[in-house]
């Protein structure tokens, strides 16, 4: 039996060929909405991502961040370290729902984890599969405030690599970053492959929110990476 959600999407980030996609429940009432809790539609191929077939709305285009979307789920598919997942209903089509909700300010939708994941045996960008302890208020996605963000692009390996470098709640982060519009926005800031990363501002070195998210695990660990950066 499938099972649609409303979500508004927060993430549709890079994920190899395909996306990863994930937001806060639209839980409908009488004569307003309320915002829920994360979902990450997954899929059970390619490490959970979503092809672009997969997740296709009426209009031929795909979800787009910040956009209202009714989404055909199949059933809930919670990992130790991704309480957030569920299966989508395999060839069911999306729907975008933008025309029956008004747009959230951000101040509902920011949340204030005391730190993002730490663990005492890894560098910052990461978390060791055997070092995960899930609680209650555990969650692999934040959405969060940050006073400035620094965005550093260079090569590894003959591949791009993008990083994202910002503090919050006194701790300093350096994480992978998989928005595909901060490519679109900044990509003529990678130097050559054979000279040093570039680092500069994003959002003219004004505050930001960033979506942070858990990867699933991979060799090991769970990296953590900014999967869209909110401007302006």
């Amino acid at each position: 039996m499938t099972d649609y959600r409303t979500l508004l999407v927060l993430a549709n980030s890079v994920k190899k060929n395909a996306r990863c996609i994930a937001g806060r429940e639209i839980v409908s009432r009488t004569s307003h909405y309320e915002i829920g809790g994360w979902i990450r539609p997954i899929t059970d191929h390619d490490e959970g991502a979503v092809f672009p077939v997969e997740s296709v709305l009426h209009s031929g285009k795909q979800p787009k961040v910040m956009q209202f979307v009714q989404v055909p789920l199949a059933r809930h598919v919670p990992e130790k370290a991704q309480p957030e997942n569920w299966m989508i209903a395999s060839g069911k089509q999306w729907t975008s729902v933008n025309h029956l909700y008004q747009q959230p300010g951000m101040s509902m939708l920011v949340q204030t984890p005391s730190q993002l994941w730490q663990d005492a045996a890894c560098t910052n960008d990461r978390i060791s599969v055997v070092n995960v302890r899930p609680s209650r208020t555990w969650g692999s996605l934040y959405l969060i405030h940050v006073r400035e963000l620094v965005i550093s692009f260079g090569w590894r390996d003959g591949k791009k690599r993008r990083r994202a470098e910002f503090a919050f709640n006194g701790l300093n982060y350096d994480f992978g970053m998989t928005d595909p519009d901060v490519e679109i926005h900044y990509g003529h800031c990678y130097p050559p492959q054979n000279k040093p990363a570039c680092r500069f501002y994003a959002n003219q070195q004004k505050p930001c929110y960033l979506c942070a998210s858990l990867t699933p695990p991979f060799r090991g660990f769970h990296y953590k990476v900014v999967a869209t950066v909110f401007e302006g």
